[in-house]
């Protein structure tokens, strides 16, 4: 195996590890900003209708 070789699969593999990395941060702040549950992201005050019966 060559030397190019080895650097081309070295350099490949870190472009998709931190592509895979970046797109897990996404998410993690993603969860985050939802503040930790799966409930709908905050609305400003005033904003919500009002409940039904």
């Amino acid at each position: 195996m060559s030397t190019s070789a080895v650097v081309h699969v070295l350099v490949s593999g870190l472009a998709t590890g931190s592509i895979y990395a970046l797109m897990a941060l996404s998410l993690v702040i993603a969860f985050w900003s939802m503040g930790g549950s799966r409930r709908p992201p905050h609305v400003p005050p005033g904003s919500r209708q009002a409940a039904g019966p």
